[in-house]
């Protein structure tokens, strides 16, 4: 999420890429605020709770109740 979790700049954007990193060098809140959001997101994708995810649905579609 540009903006939340990061940045994004295009390819190639050599003077984007620059500004974005010295503005996350010079603000520390800002840096460790993305950081924490970044790291909350990307548990959503772990492999515990993509399985998990899995399961759940494998079992929603044969119509059985997880045990």
């Amino acid at each position: 999420e540009d903006g939340h979790t990061g940045y994004l700049v295009e390819a190639g954007d050599v003077t984007g890429l620059a500004r974005k990193t010295v503005e996350l060098l010079q603000y520390d809140g800002l840096r460790l605020r993305m950081g924490q959001r970044a790291r909350e997101l990307a548990q959503r994708f772990c492999l515990e709770n993509v399985a998990s995810q899995y399961r759940k649905l494998y079992y929603q579609v044969a119509g059985r109740e997880l045990p």
